[in-house]
């Protein structure tokens, strides 16, 4: 479980000195820190779950839902998320896990999202679909189709076959949420699946 600074004092606060109290807890290994101000008393917490207690709002996105989702072959270690209205980068290095959260346009933020359940918990992840733009919204632009093509299936190393099973519509229609050329040349590469439906 997770918990705030706020809620363990309120926890103990039948002790002398409730915040001692917290001390001990996390020297004995009872309750690790998460981060400032936020403790988790399960060192195998699902760190998906622990994602958004580190910095929100935010969900689960690029690499780490891309490779969810199948769509890279690759492992990912951080935990990567999408956020918004931050304006800059910010990696969070805990005992738990490391974290990297990135902007994504405002308007875009909200659609595309699952809340997944886990055990009483839950955190919010990307769709496939929405994770790709959200990957494409953040690389270098492109400036052709060929272009795009060799960074979804060379760069990133997605399967031709995965990519033709995303939802085209989806696609289509999230791209037109972000101000970037990556996802005008995603737009135009979906066009003909869209028509040929």
């Amino acid at each position: 479980m997770i918990y705030t600074t706020n809620q363990l004092l309120e926890k103990y606060s039948n002790y002398r000195n409730p915040r001692d109290k917290i001390k001990r807890l996390n020297q004995q290994g009872k309750i690790i820190r998460l981060i400032k101000g936020v403790y988790v008393d399960d060192k195998n917490e699902n760190p998906f779950v622990l994602a958004t207690s580190v910095y929100s709002p935010s969900y689960i996105s690029f690499e780490s839902a891309l490779s969810y989702h199948g769509l890279i072959p690759e492992r990912v270690y951080r935990v990567t998320c999408a956020t918004c209205g931050r304006g800059k980068n910010k990696t969070y290095n805990t005992s738990l896990g490391n974290y990297s959260f990135r902007d994504v346009p405002l308007k875009a933020f909200p659609f595309g999202i699952q809340r997944i359940t886990r055990d009483n918990s839950f955190f919010y992840r990307a769709s496939p679909e929405k994770a790709l733009c959200d990957r494409l919204y953040i690389k270098p632009p492109v400036y052709s189709l060929k272009q795009l093509r060799q960074l979804l299936f060379d760069d990133r190393r997605i399967e031709p076959q995965e990519f033709d099973a995303l939802n085209k519509k989806d696609l289509y229609i999230l791209a037109d949420y972000y101000d970037k050329r990556n996802l005008k040349f995603l737009k135009k590469r979906v066009e003909g699946g869209i028509e040929n439906e």
